[in-house]
Parts: C-alpha cells; structure tokens; sequence
C-alpha cells in the first residue's frame, strides 16, 4: 500500500512539474516583443533580408532603412491589429522627429507597402516591418525609439536602436 501511495505522489508530483514548465513556455510564446533591429542603407527584400550596415553610420544626405521583426500578435476574429510609433532623440534625449508610421487591421500575413511613406512589411503573428527614412540631420549621435502595440491584447513593445550622421565620409 506504501509503494503505491509513492507512486501516485511522484506521479502527481511529475504532471504538476510538467505543467508548469508548460505554462511558462506558454507564456513565453504568447509575449509581444520586438525581437530584431536592424540599421540597412537598402530596402530589406523580406522576413530576414536585409544588408546590415554594423556601424549604423550615415551622411545627412542619405537614406536608410529601420528593419524591424517582432512577435506575439494576437488574431481576433480572423484579424491582427497593430501600430506603430517612433520617434528621434538627440544624445542628450531631447526628441527630435517622431510621430505615428501605421495603424493597420489585417488578415495575417497580408503584405501591405505604403511606397509614399516607404513602409514595407508583413503583419503576422510573427512578422516584419521596414520604413525607410533621410537622415537630414546635424552631425551627431541620434537614438530611435520605436513602440509597436498590439491594438487587440492592449500589450506594447519598445526597442531602440543608435545611429550617427558623419557628413565627413561617404557612406
């Protein structure tokens, strides 16, 4: 009878460990979160093509692009809904450009190209996203802060990343 009540007590004690190993895992996949940010000079051609440029380095004349993937998105009704939002600090964290870039509802996986804001993407549950922007700015270091929020679980992500605008090279 004590070999029994043993069994079912590890037994009990087994299920309840692999359900909560479960719900963490759970917890991790259901998390909105910006997962990559990358600083490219060219048009990403997709989820994960890009040309990265490593120093992040442009002249005020140039163009570059801000590619971005995240995931986490909840689908309701057949429907994501996602915005977005970025805005440009100075290195002493005084903003200097900012504002809304999209606020789209979609199927998944639709691909949607607003070429007059040069915005690219994919919204998914897992998707991507690049805008592109002219640097048109003084020497200096700037920070962009970009904030993604999923309009249906009310959940936000934020990532930032540096750049610098060198007029003394060519890029």
């Amino acid at each position: 009878m004590k070999r029994l009540f043993v069994f079912i007590a590890i037994f009990l004690f087994v299920i309840m460990i692999a359900g909560c190993a479960t719900m963490q895992d759970r917890g991790r996949q259901d998390q909105f979160e910006i997962t990559e940010m990358i600083f490219c000079l060219e048009e990403p051609g997709g989820f994960g093509k890009y040309e990265e440029v490593k120093d992040n380095t442009v002249t005020s004349d140039s163009t570059f692009w801000i590619y971005f993937e995240y995931k986490g998105l909840i689908e309701n009704n057949g429907l994501v809904n996602l915005s977005g939002s970025m805005n440009i600090n100075n290195i002493k964290g005084v903003s200097v450009s900012g504002g809304q870039l999209f606020n789209k509802q979609t199927k998944p996986g639709e691909h949607f190209s607003k070429r007059e804001q040069y915005l690219i993407g994919v919204i998914d549950q897992t998707g991507w996203i690049a805008f592109a922007m002219w640097s048109g700015y003084y020497n200096a270091e700037y920070e962009m802060i970009i904030t993604l929020k999923d309009d249906y679980s009310g959940k936000q992500a934020t990532e930032s990343i540096w750049f610098k605008v060198n007029n003394t090279i060519k890029v």
